[in-house]
């Protein structure tokens, strides 16, 4: 379905207000560099207050976001060896896959709680190994994977409290640490 424009809203809005008088129809105009400016609307009690997250704007946001992880990790797939200027080795497939799978399920557990974390970032590092950075309401999460392991190193910093572990490529492992994130 094509995304509907400001004036079917109105014509919405007019419709709502004449059979549903205790609803406000809010409609917000999104800016969007994928499909151009996209129109959401929602009815609320009149005496609603101003300053809601739209659920299908924190959805759009995290599929965008997950979407930007899985195209990073999968262009570090194709780096050629010596890729950082030095020695900098090539990215095993498997390991790809493993972060693209976390993301994921970050991503999905971040939809669950209907909020958007302010980064989810992959990074490459020259010794095979891939990096996932999340960071969420002033905590920051970096995760690095291994090739060949299932130990994932850990760093979570709150503000001037930092701190470094290890853990194991299993969800309980890592749901641990996520969970520290949105805690």
């Amino acid at each position: 379905m094509p995304p509907l424009d400001a004036q079917t809203f109105q014509s919405v809005d007019a419709a709502v207000h004449k059979h549903l008088p205790v609803l406000e129809c809010r409609i917000q105009q999104v800016p969007s560099s994928i499909v151009g400016d996209v129109y959401s609307i929602t009815t609320l009690p009149r005496a609603a207050t101003v300053g809601l997250v739209w659920p299908s704007t924190t959805q759009a946001h995290l599929d965008r976001m997950e979407s930007s992880v899985t195209s990073d990790l999968d262009r570090y797939a194709r780096f050629p060896p010596g890729w950082d200027g030095y020695d900098g080795v090539t990215f095993d497939a498997q390991l790809v896959s493993v972060v693209q799978r976390v993301a994921k399920w970050t991503a999905d557990l971040f939809r669950t709680l209907d909020v958007v974390p302010s980064e989810m970032t992959p990074g490459p590092a020259s010794d095979g190994s891939l990096d996932l950075e999340i960071a969420y309401q002033g905590k920051r999460l970096i995760l690095t994977f291994y090739p060949e392991t299932d130990r994932v190193g850990v760093y979570c910093e709150n503000g001037a409290d930092a701190e470094e572990a290890q853990t194991t490529l299993d969800s309980s492992g890592l749901a641990r640490w996520l969970s520290w994130l949105v805690g």
